[in-house]
């Protein structure tokens, strides 16, 4: 008997965030190992009203990405673990096309110069519906859903609304308090807070990650100053 336990985490991006921060932190905590992470959070819930600034925030993030050869010096990303993946990848990110999403970066196929080799493109879908294959589906790739709310309650709904329970993350500016599945915590300024979520949404448990200018994702590389250090942990070659 195999078990597997999967994630389909939310980032909920609150309105007092700092936005510029958030996104670009939480585009490389999606992508992190090609999103090759059960606690990946791969659904980023953002205030309807700055959803345009997003997308391009998160379209600016995912140019800085190069994905290749992880024994270049140049490459930030690498490819997927294995052909099982890479098909379920494609076949993933075509149904959120079908489905009438936002495609705003990436998209099928693999990227540029790359005719073989387990190598997708990060990909960013927006205005996404929880009903959609993309936000419930966990995909361990590099696929991030932007998902729009209204207030802070849709946005606790939409994070809640998923069989899987790993984690979840909020960014927030102001000191004060969130609620999150069925308790509310305090956050620090300019804190993420994670948060273990079981299948119904209930918080197991809780832990306060404060962010610094600079940041490091094992498997991904350095955040700092706004931009990803091509200095990256190297991935298995995979051709």
């Amino acid at each position: 008997m195999a078990q597997e336990l999967g994630g389909k985490s939310p980032n909920i991006v609150l309105p007092d965030a700092d936005l510029p921060r958030a996104v670009l932190l939480g585009v490389a905590a999606a992508f992190r190992n090609m999103g090759q992470s059960c606690s990946a959070p791969t659904r980023m819930i953002v205030p309807r009203n700055v959803a345009v600034q997003v997308e391009a925030l998160a379209l600016a993030a995912t140019e800085q990405m190069i994905v290749g050869d992880p024994f270049a010096e140049a490459t930030t990303h690498g490819p997927l673990a294995n052909r099982a993946q890479f098909g379920r990848v494609q076949r993933i990110i075509e149904a959120g096309i079908d489905e009438g999403t936002n495609l705003i970066a990436g998209g099928a196929g693999r990227p540029a110069g790359f005719s073989k080799g387990f190598y997708a493109r990060p990909t960013i879908f927006s205005d996404v519906r929880t009903d959609m294959t993309i936000a419930q589906q966990e995909i361990f790739g590099p696929v991030l859903a932007i998902l729009p709310y209204d207030t802070v309650e849709e946005a606790i709904a939409i994070a809640n609304d998923t069989v899987y329970g790993l984690g979840a993350a909020r960014a927030r500016q102001r000191q004060g308090t969130a609620a999150l599945g069925r308790r509310s915590h305090p956050v620090r300024p300019g804190a993420s807070e994670l948060a273990g979520m079981g299948p119904t949404g209930s918080v197991r448990g809780i832990q306060a990650v404060w962010q610094r200018a600079r940041v490091w994702h094992r498997g991904h590389g350095r955040v700092h100053g706004g931009q990803v250090d091509p200095r990256v942990l190297r991935m298995n070659r995979c051709s």
